[in-house]
């Protein structure tokens, strides 16, 4: 059953932060995010498969901060503005290889749906 309290904590309370303001610039860095429920699919698909072995990784893709800020506005413009980086330094993001992950055969969410689902999650609880 989804948890109705407002009072968000862990991964989902920073992100919650962010909605509301508290990181105020974007670092020259870059983050991997991943659909909680996607990422239950794999554990419980990697549980059923009988070759499974080993460490799976378990993300969609890495974003710069300043594309997450832009996304996080996008969705929600009525959320205080994420200075973005400036700098001609600008970081990758961090690639990684997928291809063990995907053998599970679970379809995960992109960033950008794993984004709206949480602020639409936020909206339902009464944290935003």
């Amino acid at each position: 059953a989804l948890n109705k309290s407002p009072d968000v904590s862990g991964t989902m309370g920073t992100l919650l932060g962010w909605f509301k303001g508290k990181k105020t610039a974007a670092p020259n860095d870059s983050m991997s995010f991943i659909h909680v429920v996607d990422c239950a699919a794999m554990h419980v698909a990697a549980m059923e498969k009988p070759t499974a072995s080993g460490r799976y990784m378990s993300l969609v893709e890495s974003w710069h901060w300043n594309y997450i800020a832009e996304c996080l506005r996008e969705l929600n413009p009525s959320m205080p503005e994420m200075k973005l980086y400036e700098g001609d330094d600008m970081a990758v993001p961090t690639n990684f290889n997928l291809d063990k992950m995907n053998s599970l055969g679970v379809k995960v969410k992109s960033v950008r749906e794993t984004l709206e689902d949480s602020l639409e999650y936020f909206k339902e609880v009464g944290a935003l």
